[in-house]
């Protein structure tokens, strides 16, 4: 999951696909998908023959830009900062890890309790 790159995308006939974006990016980085795009759209309509032209060339215009992004940076994303600190939080948290011996085996196999890392 570290080297993925996630699309959040969210559309709403009023407000609050910001929000919706916001959420989903957010769960995606706990999941350890260190780039996220988002892109967001109210389109003001309740069905996607009512939307405007404008609103849909807008769309267009903004996922195309958007898949231009994702592709140049598909094959060189790594972890941030932030990230490796929470890996190596859990990983210190495995290490005395005494109720949940299924984690622990699963991070010892994996080699990620020395120095191996899933990166």
């Amino acid at each position: 999951m570290f080297q993925k790159v996630g699309i959040a995308i969210s559309t709403a006939a009023g407000g609050g696909s910001r929000k919706v974006t916001k959420s989903i990016a957010k769960q995606l980085f706990w999941m350890g998908v260190h780039k996220v795009y988002r892109f967001h759209k109210n389109v003001k309509s309740s069905t996607w023959q009512m939307v405007s032209n404008k609103i849909k060339e807008s769309i267009d215009k903004g996922t195309t830009k958007l898949s231009r992004k994702v592709e140049a940076n598909i094959g060189k994303v790594r972890p941030g900062l932030g990230l490796r600190f929470l890996f190596n939080i859990m990983k210190l948290m495995q290490k005395s890890n005494n109720w949940n011996e299924v984690d622990k085996n699963y991070w010892k196999e994996n080699g990620w309790l020395d120095k191996k890392r899933p990166w």
